[in-house]
């Protein structure tokens, strides 16, 4: 949904009356892949989950945004298990990553 609405309202979204816009997708995307999980569990990458994550990718690829939420940064500690995962992502155009300082979370 986001691809095809970014898609329908290029012009908008990346031209600004003052410039390049700044775009940001934030958000709960749920999706886990070894490029931002820990690699080691394993648990999380089911074919499922893999396919999921690259749909996400593909997306944030297609419309040209970056990944600005460094990898493996915990972010939800599972009521089982108690391993901790990472749900959220913070993706933003290269213009707005020019101006950013620090991206982080506070799982507290």
């Amino acid at each position: 949904m986001l691809t095809d609405y970014h898609c329908r309202h290029r012009e908008s979204l990346e031209h600004a009356t003052t410039g390049e816009a700044h775009i940001l997708w934030v958000g709960n995307f749920n999706r886990h892949h070894p490029l931002w999980d820990s690699p080691e569990d394993t648990r999380l990458f089911t074919n499922e989950a893999m396919d999921a994550a690259k749909k996400l990718i593909e997306a944030v690829m297609k419309v040209g945004l970056e990944s600005v939420l460094p990898s493996r940064i915990p972010m939800h500690k599972h009521n089982v298990t108690k391993r901790w995962s990472r749900l959220d992502q913070v993706f933003l155009s290269a213009q707005s990553n020019e101006m950013l300082t620090t991206c982080s979370t506070l799982p507290e």
